[in-house]
């Protein structure tokens, strides 16, 4: 499922054409979003975790590339770009338990940054995604990092390096040292190749369950 969220979108509304399955206004009350999701047949299986977890970064550095390699294993070279955020339903199964991620695809415009506070309220985990072959959008990720923090607290955070199948402007060892500064796990991927999506999914569904989990007494 792919939920898109319009600035200009009145109401929910569901699409029969099109990437997207429903178009949602940003005034929609999220925490309805799980009724929302019944609408999709999943399956007959019971009813499974569902965690919200966040794509952010520069508007280039092709995060819903990942989502759609992740789903589809297969890469789309030409994509629309972003317009606020994309919602993907990703099922995976972390630690033996199947766990229904909420992702969330936020457009890294700047004319969308008043509207990113709504985006990132709930939010159980988060990936922070830069161009390997783009060093502003390494630079970038402190801005990122900073706004996450802001308004979705001490959520995880995992550093990601995409395309790697590209020249580099950061080294491995350059974007590994600030992710052991920041406290925060690294991984490399590619679309074009596949490698690290994967990991990548796994590990953010994993962050997600854990920090979602209650705290022993």
């Amino acid at each position: 499922m792919v939920i898109r969220v319009s600035p200009r979108a009145t109401r929910a509304e569901q699409v029969t054409e099109g990437p997207w399955d429903w178009v949602l206004p940003v005034s929609f009350p999220w925490p309805q979003l799980g009724e929302l999701l019944l609408h999709r047949p999943m399956d007959s299986k019971p009813a499974v975790p569902v965690r919200k977890v966040l794509l952010a970064g520069e508007a280039t550095v092709s995060k819903t590339s990942l989502v759609h390699c992740y789903l589809r294993r297969s890469f789309q070279p030409r994509r629309r770009m972003t317009v606020g955020v994309d919602i993907h339903v990703c099922p995976v199964e972390v630690e033996g338990m199947a766990v229904r991620r909420v992702v969330w695809d936020v457009g890294g415009q700047r004319r969308f940054a008043a509207f990113r506070d709504l985006f990132y309220r709930g939010a159980t985990a988060g990936a922070l995604v830069f161009d390997l072959s783009n060093r502003l959008s390494f630079d970038l990720l402190i801005r990122w990092r900073q706004e996450l923090r802001a308004h979705a607290g001490s959520i995880p955070l995992l550093r990601v390096g995409n395309k790697a199948d590209l020249p580099r402007e950061v080294s491995r060892q350059e974007a590994e040292a600030l992710a052991q500064t920041w406290g925060t796990p690294y991984v490399e991927t590619s679309c074009v190749t596949g490698v690290g999506v994967a990991e990548l999914f796994r590990t953010l569904a994993g962050a997600a369950l854990r920090s979602a989990r209650p705290e022993p007494e």
